[in-house]
């Protein structure tokens, strides 16, 4: 059930149509930990984007062609999908680190960190409990723009310091 490009007659979340349209709901599937997931539709003349708070993830890209509007992201229709396999931080905030740490260790002025192992010996994309697979906060919200934002405190995944993020995705 994953989204491809240019193909309008698969069923998804969202229905094409020749005029833009918003997806705003309320949440989108169960709570997480207690916090609300939702979803939120961008929108300008020519292109909506869909972002769910559940990783800052962008989870479709629709772009107007023609009269048609076809969804140009990779993404999946539902949190559960994202949830319960498949590639889980397609088109999300990864982090703190994006790509590998070899052996799940750095050193930083002069004391060596142990992260979580999750990719065999080493550390990927901030562990399984990386920013995308956390509940952001939504800050601010219109119908072009949206702004979240996540704490991740000093220890989380063997990261020291604490880090206060906010992410603006616009149309």
């Amino acid at each position: 059930p994953l989204r491809h490009c240019g193909n309008p007659s698969r069923s998804c979340l969202h229905t094409l149509s020749p005029k833009p349209h918003i997806a705003t709901m309320p949440q989108w599937g169960d709570k997480i930990d207690g916090k609300e997931v939702v979803l939120r539709t961008l929108r300008s003349d020519s292109l909506e984007v869909d972002v769910t708070n559940f990783g800052a993830t962008l989870s479709a890209v629709r772009v107007l062609n023609k009269s048609e509007w076809i969804d140009v992201l990779l993404g999946y229709e539902s949190l559960d999908r994202y949830l319960q396999g498949g590639k889980p931080n397609f088109s999300s905030a990864v982090g703190r680190c994006a790509n590998r740490i070899a052996g799940g260790t750095f050193d930083l002025d002069g004391h060596t960190y142990t992260l979580e192992k999750n990719n065999g010996p080493n550390h990927l994309h901030g562990g399984t409990k990386g920013f995308w697979q956390e509940i952001f906060e939504v800050v601010s919200y219109n119908d072009n723009s949206i702004t979240l934002s996540l704490f991740s405190p000093d220890g989380h995944m063997g990261y020291p310091g604490n880090l206060q993020l906010y992410t603006t995705y616009e149309v």
